[in-house]
């Protein structure tokens, strides 16, 4: 029988309370834009189409940042690593 080990997170969980209400902000907006603009489906398909490759520019962003810092650690080697 196998032993039930924890699962080990590498991340920090998501803060469902900030989802549900950016979520709930989102929606009472996308409500707005089709009542006040009065906006159909197909526009506002498009607007988050837009988000949504925002958010993908921010995530590429985010990885290439990143990427450079442990560049940078990779090229400054501590002291602690050398010997004499």
């Amino acid at each position: 029988m196998m032993s039930k080990e924890e699962p080990h997170e590498s991340h920090t969980p998501p803060r469902w309370d900030i989802v549900t209400k950016a979520y709930d902000m989102l929606d009472s907006d996308m409500d707005k834009m089709v009542n006040d603009l009065s906006m159909n489906y197909l526009e506002l398909g498009i607007v988050m189409m837009m988000v949504n490759e925002k958010l993908n520019q921010e995530k590429v962003a985010l990885y290439l940042e990143y990427l450079k810092e442990e560049t940078k650690e990779d090229k400054n080697p501590t002291k602690d690593s050398y010997i004499g």
